[in-house]
């Protein structure tokens, strides 16, 4: 079965997750690990400056984002930057030079004020609903979450590893260090970016209270003990889940069946005139690419933008 077509428009929400290959726990937290992430999620910020990260957590076999951009294309060059060196990293620090992620990153539109507030929550709960953590601030890897309830500022640190390399081929003395530090901004969700940095702050403070509030009740109703940062350190990173995860991807978050219904049936209308599209260009060549709907791809390195929007600033 083939991936969903991606459909992307500009500033829409979107919740993006990936996975390690076998659900194996290759992103396990250290110091090390959450240090080249930050780094890499740093250098992408900077690089594709069109996206807007509101909050990620890398947990030991899977990854959450919540973003949006401006251009389409910007967010998918993004995405393959983040995944691609993020897998390089991590293959370098573990010492396996096999595949890290199982497949592409699932991309899932959110619709309206109520799911981004929602999956914010969601994203929160990562560590503690799987009673690995027992709170949002705990979890030892990397995520958004100092400076999300603004405890603390995200940095981290990229490698310029082209240019170590062709130094250590010169073999001259430099004092070069090859190594560039980030430090991560955050943009508030869409419906909060008129609050004012207490206001805001005030609003992620609750949600991650309400996280620990949850995760404390659950636990103590079913007779739950947390495993704690220390053991969840010393898992091995070839080690998996007993019962990995099997619960299909969603289209989208919404918070009511009407406003789901409506993004499917737009959504449905938008790969049938790629479909049809495709076709054409099957039979008729290049001359069928104008007639591929705003948001797609049609060819690789090729993306439609919206009218009235330009396409993503050079890299």
């Amino acid at each position: 079965m083939g991936y969903p077509l991606r459909w992307f428009e500009p500033d829409a929400v979107y919740e993006v997750t990936s996975r390690t290959i076998r659900e194996q726990f290759w992103l396990r937290p250290c110091a090390e690990s959450r240090d080249l992430i930050l780094g890499v999620i740093g250098r992408a910020l900077d690089t594709y400056k069109q996206v807007r990260m509101h909050y990620f957590v890398y947990m030991s076999n899977h990854v959450h984002m919540l973003l949006s951009s401006s251009n389409g294309s910007g967010l998918s060059s993004f995405l393959s930057f983040v995944n691609g060196n993020v897998a390089r990293e991590i293959g370098r620090l573990r010492g396996t030079n096999g595949p890290i992620w199982a497949k592409r990153a699932r991309v899932i539109r959110v619709l309206d004020e109520s799911s981004m507030v929602d999956r914010l929550g969601y994203l929160l709960s990562q560590g503690c609903k799987e009673c690995l953590v027992a709170a949002p601030s705990e979890w030892p890897g990397a995520s958004a979450y100092p400076a999300f309830v603004g405890e603390a500022p995200l940095i981290g640190t990229w490698h310029h590893r082209d240019e170590a390399r062709r130094a250590g081929r010169r073999r001259t003395p430099s004092d070069a260090t090859f190594t560039t530090t980030y430090e991560i901004a955050l943009a508030p969700i869409p419906p909060w970016r008129g609050l004012d940095a207490a206001a805001l702050r005030a609003r992620h403070r609750a949600l991650a209270v309400d996280v620990v509030r949850a995760t404390k009740q659950v636990n103590r109703r079913l007779g739950r003990i947390v495993l704690g940062v220390a053991a969840v350190c010393e898992m091995s990173p070839e080690a998996r889940p007993v019962s990995p995860k099997r619960s299909p991807a969603p289209l989208c978050h919404g918070s009511t069946r009407l406003v789901r219904d409506i993004y499917r049936r737009a959504y449905r209308a938008f790969v049938a005139a790629y479909r049809a599209a495709a076709e054409t260009l099957r039979t008729a060549g290049a001359s069928a690419l104008p007639m591929f709907p705003a948001g797609a791809f049609p060819v690789a390195g090729m993306f439609v933008s919206w009218p009235g929007v330009g396409p993503a600033p050079a890299s």
